[in-house]
């Protein structure tokens, strides 16, 4: 808990320092997401993605992970990639939230949207 207070005030070395320490006591899909977490919060986008892929080896259907993957590709409007991230949680049986799935439908109907157009396109 200490790395997240650490994090919440903005100090991301000290914060990384204490979940890494955590991470060689007892690597979790927790503690990898919140690496992650820190990580993005620094502004380090790709070694973030990366703590939660580990998140993700460790347990496929951790949803904290899932999610925040499916709001990156959201982001670069992979919404194909969002929606199949969004959907892993749901469909492993792993607690989705309301915002998660919320977004899983927004990447349905752009998908649709997408879709839709390359077929008038062609």
């Amino acid at each position: 808990m200490q790395a997240a207070s650490s994090k919440s005030l903005g100090l991301y070395t000290t914060a990384l320092e204490h979940v890494e320490r955590g991470l060689r006591l007892d690597a979790t899909p927790f503690a990898w997401f919140l690496k992650g977490l820190i990580l993005e919060g620094g502004g380090s986008e790709a070694a973030a993605a990366a703590a939660f892929r580990e998140a993700l080896r460790l347990d496929g259907a951790y949803a904290p992970a899932l999610e925040r993957l499916g709001d990156a590709a959201f982001s670069r409007k992979d919404y194909r990639k969002a929606f199949e991230l969004w959907g892993r949680g749901r469909a492993r049986g792993g607690a989705v939230s309301e915002p998660a799935l919320l977004k899983l439908s927004l990447a349905r109907h752009l998908l649709g949207e997408e879709e839709e157009a390359l077929a008038r396109a062609q």
